[in-house]
């Protein structure tokens, strides 16, 4: 082959390898506009069909925020454990995608949570969305979801067990997941997520320790901007729960806590703070 015929080909095959990866990343950003304007399951079919790693972990997130708008009774493990398949997939396609490490974590907790502490424990899912975290962590170390969700993990990790247990088996700690849970705060001042999930932790923990902080942080989650369905859904969430509050409605803001958290029921606390 001469040098001549292989510039042609080169110049010939050019346009159609740049017209494929501007296809790919129109396709790709389909799938942000599909999961922002609330189309899940549009969303996580067309990423996965799209077939790479970046595709493969918003499909994840894409799954995930479905199950996270559903009530227990609706949430289905199917669902959850194609989550966890789109994740893997894309960390076997990159291992150092930090939204695959972070959609897998979380489908981990999701996954835990409509199991007792025994069957997760000994299907290892503390430790390996524990792991995962920290994995997102240590590759970007300036993402905040990372901090909040291993802030998460220490509170879920005490709920489920026990405080004891929790610490000598798992090293979690209250003290831990709110320290976390403020480094992600100091990184992240414009998503709603961040503030509202922090003050849904600390509501399940004990409603009447924690009241006027979670009451700061969904004022903190109304204030700042919602470019998502799944954001408009959060802030709306979060009303609700400081009507609740603002009422001294407690076990209806623990039901509401429950719900919005897939958890089983909780029941206010026997003693009031203070």
């Amino acid at each position: 082959m001469t040098r001549l015929t292989q510039y042609l080909i080169i110049g010939f095959c050019l346009p159609l390898w740049f017209g494929w990866s501007v296809a790919s990343a129109a396709d790709l950003e389909d799938v942000r506009l599909l999961y922002e304007a609330g189309n899940y399951g549009a969303a996580a079919d067309l990423g996965e069909e799209i077939g790479t790693s970046e595709a493969f972990a918003l499909a994840a997130r894409s799954q995930l925020g479905k199950v996270n708008l559903q009530s227990r009774e609706d949430r289905q493990m199917k669902d959850i454990d194609r989550a966890i398949d789109l994740a893997e997939r894309a960390l076997a396609l990159n291992p150092q995608s930090v939204e695959g490490h972070l959609q897998l974590a979380t489908a981990y907790g999701f996954k835990a949570r409509l199991m007792s502490m025994f069957r997760a424990k000994l299907a290892g899912l503390p430790e390996k969305s524990k792991r995962h975290l920290e994995a997102a962590i240590s590759l970007d170390p300036k993402n905040p979801w990372g901090w909040a969700f291993l802030g998460a993990w220490h509170w879920e990790v005490v709920r489920k067990g026990g405080a004891g247990m929790a610490k000598s088996m798992y090293g979690a700690t209250p003290e831990e997941g709110a320290k976390l849970f403020e480094k992600a705060l100091a990184l992240d001042g414009d998503n709603p997520y961040v503030p509202y999930l922090y003050a849904l932790t600390l509501l399940t923990s004990d409603i009447y320790a924690h009241e006027a902080q979670a009451l700061d942080l969904l004022e903190l989650t109304l204030e700042r901007q919602a470019t998502s369905h799944q954001a408009r859904i959060t802030q709306a969430r979060a009303e609700l729960l400081i009507r609740n509050l603002k009422a001294k409605d407690y076990q209806a803001t623990l039901t509401l806590v429950a719900d919005y958290q897939g958890l089983t029921p909780l029941k206010i606390p026997n003693r009031k703070a203070g």
